[in-house]
């Protein structure tokens, strides 16, 4: 999260994001190398009191298969 100042008391807050296709960083929501939607880099939060964990990790445990699937 970066703090850009515009003037002298106005502060806009910015979010960095990832390139699914190049990788590359940028503050844009589109790609400048790619023109393509950007995507946030940073993982979802995690909480072992959370109501869903049962679901979140069976959809990563699957989704984990289906990778492996497909490498082979």
């Amino acid at each position: 999260m970066f703090l850009i100042n515009l003037s002298k008391n106005i502060f806009v807050v910015v979010k960095l994001r990832k390139c699914p296709k190049c990788t590359s960083y940028t503050l844009g929501e589109k790609c400048k190398k790619c023109g393509i939607d950007t995507c946030n880099p940073h993982p979802p939060k995690f909480s072992l009191d959370d109501p869903f964990l049962e679901y979140k990790v069976k959809a990563l445990i699957n989704s984990l298969g289906e990778r492996n699937a497909k490498k082979r």
